[in-house]
């Protein structure tokens, strides 16, 4: 049974709508991000041991998989009829296979083609994972032979490489701080260590990040071993989260720094592959051509939405029928979570209204 959703959105175009304009801009849901699009979620670098047609099937059958895990939100990809079709040909979902030379070794750069692995995810009843991601600051201070330091972008230490490759194959946009001469200025190791929060806010102000962790790791060489021990810790809706470790690989510990932010976005936002629901919004706001191309352009790459039609237009809004897999409250909370759309409660009318950003 079709249901409908009537989302009113408003321009300002009065001095009223101008005031309750800038009322809104105070009160921005909490979870709203700047999220964006990483520019390599679809593009998968690999190692390769010759050119051969055999070794080019198999890094293109390991990249297609990790792009699954990537737009899926899955750490393993269940191999249905369709995924295993697409597992044997995999040169139908990509649109660049490029070799090159990276220090020596051999490498392999495949771009996959968007509509074509969404198309596969879809047919194969995956859960889709919207892939507008937060960027997330990691702030990692760790103690060695007695002493401390933060790991910087540019570091050597083999945790944070291990970090990053686990983050791209998480599909996770994560940084490092610089650890300049400003960053030296505003924040120690022992801060980070102590998670002290007045310190970490001040000096991730300057990166602009939609989340921010600290990670705080000893480390220990003995006959018997490494010994890594320590913790990762964040918030998320408003709730403190304590990622624990203890390990004696790098690895281990970059899984639960990122599998922790990983698995909590994942639930929050992917969309279950459950049967359509057809939600009717109307919007109001793009008075010119350049609005309404904007506000078009940008629902029809809702990864969440399988399609998107202009079903009515008025003078003060138009309406759009969704094709969705995600339930009311989701579909809400997804089209509100990076700030694009916002919530109007100032509104006395009965119903939802939204404004449109743009």
């Amino acid at each position: 049974m079709s249901r409908t959703l009537v989302f009113l959105c408003t321009k300002a175009l009065t001095v009223k709508a101008l005031l309750v304009a800038v009322a809104l801009t105070s009160i921005l849901p909490s979870e709203a991000m700047a999220m964006s699009v990483p520019s390599w979620l679809y593009s998968v670098e690999q190692t390769v041991a010759d050119q051969s047609a055999g070794e080019r099937q198999r890094v293109a059958r390991e990249g297609l998989l990790t792009v699954l895990s990537r737009l899926t939100g899955l750490e393993s990809v269940p191999r249905s009829q369709p995924v295993r079709s697409a597992l044997a040909n995999p040169s139908r979902f990509y649109s660049e296979y490029k070799f090159f030379d990276n220090d020596g070794d051999a490498m392999v750069r495949i771009t996959f083609q968007k509509t074509a692995v969404m198309n596969l995810i879809r047919t194969s009843a995956l859960p889709i994972w919207w892939t507008s991601r937060p960027t997330v600051l990691v702030w990692v201070a760790v103690e060695e032979n007695g002493r401390r330091q933060i790991l910087a972008a540019d570091s050597d230490h083999p945790l944070r490489g291990e970090i990053e490759v686990h983050a791209k194959r998480r599909g996770l946009e994560v940084r490092l701080p610089l650890m300049d001469v400003d960053d030296e200025l505003s924040i120690t190791p022992g801060a980070v260590w102590g998670d002290v929060a007045s310190s970490v806010q001040s000096a991730s102000s300057r990166y602009d990040a939609d989340m921010v962790m600290t990670c705080r790791l000893k480390a220990a060489l003995s006959l018997a071993g490494r010994a890594l021990d320590g913790d990762c810790r964040y918030w998320f809706a408003d709730s403190p989260i304590v990622d624990a470790f203890s390990t004696p690989q790098f690895n281990d510990v970059a899984k639960t720094a990122v599998d922790g932010i990983a698995g909590l976005l994942v639930d929050k936002y992917s969309v279950l592959a459950r049967d359509l629901r057809r939600w009717e919004v109307r919007i109001a706001g793009a008075d010119d051509v350049s609005d309404y191309a904007m506000l078009l352009r940008y629902v029809e790459n809702l990864d969440f939405v399988d399609q998107v039609t202009v079903s009515q237009l008025e003078p003060d809004h138009f309406t759009f029928l969704f094709d969705t897999r995600a339930d009311a409250d989701q579909f809400l909370m997804l089209l509100t979570s990076d700030g694009s759309f916002l919530v109007d409660n100032l509104d006395e009318q009965p119903g939802v209204r939204l404004v449109w950003r743009g």
